[in-house]
């Protein structure tokens, strides 16, 4: 014998309206679901009155399949054993009820309506989903047949569950250091790590792919969450111009690396890679100013939008020419003084400008000679003097030293410039072929002015195009790493 509940379900037409975004009007209906007491004897219902309903959860859907209420909880009040629901609205339409629950005071389901083809579909003579029509000036009523949920499972009805499992953890701090040569001491860094355990990759941090950029630029002591079902872990910590490093450690030594314990945080020191520690600036632009040399030489982006490179991915800024420009505050390492080489990839567009316009800059004090400290500029194409040309300018000895290339660029294509000096010759290299050079002497002067990129560093002449991949070496490349940077890139 089944047994099961009757619920009487109301679906009353309300002459009202809705306005949608449009400002068209729809006419709307409501839906009031009423449970009673059943007096049907012969149908060996079960007397609500054992039970304090409280609510009902519906699951109401068009016939596009767009779910229009998804589980919905409706308040019951009780008059006398009968239960009535509050209203809730639906446009004139065509409707499917596809999942209908009732509850107890403590929110546990105590009848439920079967889906059709679950296990227990068979007990009831209409399992869901039940259509309905709200029409003008009509009320609708839907019977939904509910049984008791006692010592049965969601799935018996057609209703999906889903298990977890609790994962125990454990959490470290743990603080990368390098040490700073401006202010003689070691500070915190910034840096990519990998933590593995028996060659299982168990957590990832890339500092590039982080939102906040002030921690990706300064560093910070990271707070880690480990699972503690492994007992050995080992620290891969990487960051560009500097050693690897490679530490082993066990889940309990992990542990004692917290504030409230007396290690404090687990703290890691980066040493310089000298091989290629001559990288004193690397700007990759792919969404932020960073510096990925190593020393930690980060930029602040003025105005520069975010644009496509070479290989037409977001990884590239665009510079308008007006008021776009990345500035990067002073520091010993962007003051080579015996070699030097800079080298950008620009796609310019057609413009005038007011002269020699910065595409890498570190000035004077003002706009006099001897002008720029080390300047790899370009001249529009429509400026009246050496049109469309590429440059390169040093401070030697107290003396503005300047290659100028003859008009060799037209407008949105990509080239690679290379500016070198090596203490006696400075060269001019455009898509890796030399292009200018002259013999020259003596050292770079230096001067305590920021580096900017995008604009001259002592002037309004900003340089209008795309930038991408920018470089500073404290050490004159050759033409064959030269050769190797444009094939590579």
């Amino acid at each position: 014998m089944k047994t099961k509940l009757y619920l009487i379900f109301l679906v009353t037409l309300l002459w009202s309206c809705q306005k949608d975004n449009n400002n068209i009007e729809y006419p709307m209906g409501s839906i009031e679901f009423t449970i009673s007491k059943p007096t049907l004897k012969s149908l060996k219902t079960i007397d609500t009155t054992e039970i304090q309903l409280n609510s009902v959860v519906v699951v109401i859907e068009d016939f596009g399949g767009n779910i229009i209420k998804n589980y919905e909880k409706i308040e019951l009040l009780n008059l006398n054993g009968y239960y009535l629901s509050l209203p809730i609205s639906l446009p004139v339409g065509n409707y499917k009820l596809s999942g209908f629950m009732v509850l107890d005071n403590n929110n546990n389901v105590v009848y439920i309506s079967p889906k059709k083809d679950s296990p227990k579909a068979y007990l009831v003579e209409k399992p869901l989903p039940i259509e309905f029509e709200i029409t003008k000036d009509n009320t609708v009523k839907i019977v939904p047949e509910v049984l008791n949920s006692e010592n049965t499972i969601p799935e018996d009805f057609g209703y999906t569950t889903f298990s977890f499992d609790i994962v125990e953890t454990f959490d470290f701090l743990m603080g990368v250091f390098v040490y700073n040569d401006d202010i003689q001491n070691f500070e915190l860094t910034s840096a990519d790590f990998k933590i593995y355990s028996d060659s299982i990759l168990i957590y990832e941090f890339i500092n590039s792919q982080q939102d906040n950029d002030t921690l990706s630029q300064i560093g910070s002591t990271y707070q880690i969450t480990l699972p503690e079902k492994y007992n050995t872990f080992t620290i891969h910590v990487t960051k560009t111009g500097f050693k690897e490093i490679y530490q082993n450690y066990s889940k309990e030594e992990l542990k004692k690396y917290l504030l409230s314990n007396e290690n404090g945080p687990l703290i890691l020191i980066l040493e310089k890679d000298e091989s290629i520690s001559s990288l004193i600036a690397y700007y990759l632009f792919n969404g932020n100013a960073l510096d990925y040399s190593g020393y930690e030489n980060n930029g602040i982006l003025e105005g520069a939008l975010l644009s496509y490179d070479k290989q037409d991915s977001l990884g590239a800024y665009y510079f308008d020419g007006i008021d776009d420009f990345v500035e990067i505050q002073n520091s010993s390492s962007l003051n080579p003084i015996s070699e030097i080489t800079l080298t950008a990839w620009i796609k310019p567009e057609s413009f005038e400008g007011k002269g020699n316009s910065g595409i890498i800059s570190k000035g004077y004090y003002n706009h006099s000679n001897p002008y720029y400290q080390y300047q790899l500029g370009i001249t529009g194409d429509q400026y009246a003097y050496r049109p469309g040309s590429f440059n390169f300018c040093l401070s030697i000895n107290n003396n503005y030293e300047y290659l100028i290339g003859e008009n060799i660029w037209t407008p949105n294509n990509w080239y690679f410039l290379v500016g070198t000096f090596d203490g006696e010759q400075m060269k001019l290299y455009v898509n890796s072929e030399l292009i200018i050079s002259k013999t020259i002497h003596g050292s770079i002067d230096t001067f305590p002015e920021h580096l900017f990129i995008g604009k001259s560093n002592n002037s309004d002449n900003y340089m209008r195009g795309t930038l991408d991949e920018i470089r500073i070496y404290n050490k004159s490349l050759t033409e064959s790493e030269i050769v190797q940077l444009y094939i590579e890139n």
